[in-house]
């Protein structure tokens, strides 16, 4: 018995919730189905997109042997601070520290570096055996690094999220996309007071949490309370300085004061900056070194399975998740905003794609071995976005590489979608994280160039393409006709695959969360366009594979591709189209994927 999930096997919902369509795509020669060959390896440590391998190797200590540090640490109003503090933390003292850190030649990125903002509070955590642990809790925490983000929110529950972090040796400042909201300025010149080398623990507590792919009932995969222990050496000394956090402009009739200037980050800057200082701001200016304790890491609290509350004294936070809400890291400053609830709305979208034939034998690899290759076909979108409601009009590009396969349930029950294997996303402020933590689309980062190209006698030649780290790594075009208006029509179902995977804290060769899930969309094609000339280049004017040097996060994932040989003449094609992505109907179609009841099972 066999169920279709989708309205034609190559109408992946993946690519028809941003509005791409295209016809069939038949292949030359019979194929018959066969499973692919990715298996999990209990000694590995995985992120999305997984069927890659290793494609992130954190070590069990992180150790940043070079780093800057300027803390500004004041007094604020306990009732002010006690809203954004889970109620099983207990406040040690009404202080804020807000600590900018400098990391030079980071050496799982390949010697690059990384600009971060910590905020944190005081707090002691007293489990329910009576254990007691103090440090400081982190509510949210700014990167520089699209790839600091994803490693530290999916290995260690840490909120990270992306800021446009600046320093020039006296002054910071960070940026959401053109908005200014925090600046922090020192006088290194005129140290105040100077101390001796010392070297210490400190204890990072974070609230994870991870939204469930099921969307009719918002609720929580992982929701926990996690410890990361850190060892820092250093030096310090006192220096005078300034801090000023800055409310995001408002325009006339925003969802929220600052929305559209800050649609993802209003709520988090308004709750600070609304802080009642009491006192002056002091500062510490420190260098040295620091070693992430990754095989340290542990989980105090898990609220998917809470225990029995103490009695206690003290003065105790008064976050807690409501019901029927969604939230997505950093939680404690409420619900998660649209469209994480509901369906997304994406009005105009134009897609250039290229389809092509490949080995099954060197495609097999990365096809879980849960799933079956239905055709060895690749198909890869680029995507562009525009006027995103949910983003205040913004706009935003992706790149999706799928392929066919089938699921078949114990029953006999058979269906059918692409899987996204990989996805790039130049969207740094927010979406990249919310598709990756809620339906496990393997997003990554890459920067993108459209050329729209120029008719001449009546043909246009399209290209894309993308880079990462100043890299190109691939290279799509197409010569096509001016694009065919269609008839106004329905919107269409879709549905596609995703592997939503997320290790465990502490021990990244254990998954917290392995499901196949389905991201289902309604899409509308508006006009069309059937090119020629389809070429697909990856790694264009790079001698031989990537190494590690020059992308240490997707130089497998790149290289794997490129080395898929194209079989055949590439189909391609561009398309307008408006779409919704139907969060509300996403579904887990098989939770703990991939993961076999015994570690004997596993390669």
């Amino acid at each position: 018995m066999r169920a279709n999930l989708v309205v034609a096997l190559l109408y992946p919902a993946a690519v028809a919730a941003w509005g791409w369509v295209p016809p069939k795509f038949s292949s030359p020669t019979p194929y018959t189905p066969e499973s692919g060959k990715f298996h999990l390896n209990k000694s590995a440590k995985y992120q999305m997109p997984v069927t890659f391998g290793e494609t992130l190797k954190l070590p069990q200590q992180i150790k940043n042997w070079d780093v800057e540090i300027i803390e500004a640490r004041f007094s604020a109003d306990a009732a002010s601070l006690l809203p954004f503090i889970p109620k099983q933390l207990e406040l040690i003292a009404p202080v804020v520290k807000v600590t900018f850190k400098q990391y030079k030649n980071i050496t799982w990125l390949s010697s690059r570096g990384d600009n971060q903002i910590v905020f944190s509070v005081p707090v002691r955590y007293t489990s329910s055996s009576g254990t007691v642990t103090e440090g400081d809790f982190t509510p949210v925490v700014w990167s520089s690094s699209m790839e600091a983000i994803q490693a530290f929110r999916e290995s260690v529950n840490l909120p990270f999220n992306y800021a446009n972090i600046s320093y020039d040796g006296r002054a910071m400042e960070a940026k959401w996309d053109y908005t200014t909201f925090l600046t922090l300025e020192h006088d290194h010149a005129t140290p105040e007071a100077v101390s001796a080398q010392h070297s210490n623990r400190t204890n990072l507590l974070s609230w994870g949490y991870f939204p469930s792919a099921v969307g009719e009932t918002p609720r929580a995969s992982i929701s926990q309370l996690t410890l990361l222990p850190s060892d820092v050496s250093i030096v310090s000394s006192e220096v005078p300085c300034t801090i000023k956090w800055q409310k995001p402009g408002t325009t006339p009739g925003e969802p929220a004061p600052g929305y559209d200037a800050m649609p993802t980050e209003w709520r988090i800057v308004n709750t600070i900056v609304a802080l009642a200082v009491d006192g002056e701001v002091h500062c510490v200016s420190r260098s040295g070194s620091e070693s992430l304790r990754y095989d340290l890491a542990s989980v105090l609290y898990d609220n998917m399975a809470p225990m029995p509350e103490l009695v206690r004294d003290g003065v105790f936070g008064k976050w807690e998740e409501q019901p029927s809400t969604i939230y997505r890291m950093p939680v404690t400053f409420g619900g998660d905003y649209s469209p994480s609830v509901g369906p997304a709305y994406y009005p105009d979208g134009v897609s250039l794609w290229i389809q092509h034939m490949t080995d099954a034998e060197a495609l097999l690899p990365y096809v879980p071995s849960g799933l079956k290759l239905l055709s060895p076909q690749v198909t890869i979108v680029f995507s562009r976005s525009y006027n995103v409601g949910w983003l205040a009009n913004r706009s935003y590009d992706m790149i999706l590489v799928m392929v066919p396969v089938s699921y078949t349930y114990p029953n006999g029950t058979e269906i059918e979608a692409q899987i996204d294997i990989v996805v790039w996303e130049s969207c740094w402020e927010g979406c990249l994280i919310t598709g990756r933590e809620m339906s496990g689309v393997p997003k990554i980062y890459a920067d993108t160039v459209y050329d729209n190209g120029t008719m001449v006698h009546g043909v246009t030649t399209k290209t894309m393409s993308a880079a990462w780290g100043g890299i190109d790594f691939l290279r799509l075009s197409a010569t096509l006709p001016e694009p065919t208006p269609l008839p106004p029509s329905n919107m269409t179902l879709g549905h596609g695959f995703q592997w939503k995977y997320f290790p465990a804290p502490a021990d990244g060769t254990k998954a917290q969360i392995s499901q196949l899930t389905d991201y289902p969309s309604d899409a509308r094609t508006t006009s069309q366009a059937i090119g020629s000339g389809c070429e697909v280049k990856w790694l264009p004017g790079h001698p031989g594979n990537l190494s590690f040097e020059e992308m240490p996060t997707q130089h497998v994932i790149i290289n794997a591709l490129a080395n898929l040989p194209v079989r055949g003449s590439p189909a391609c094609g561009l398309s307008h189209s408006e779409s919704i992505l139907r969060n509300d109907l996403s579904a887990v179609i098989v939770d703990n994927f991939m993961i076999p009841e015994h570690d004997t099972l596993y390669v």
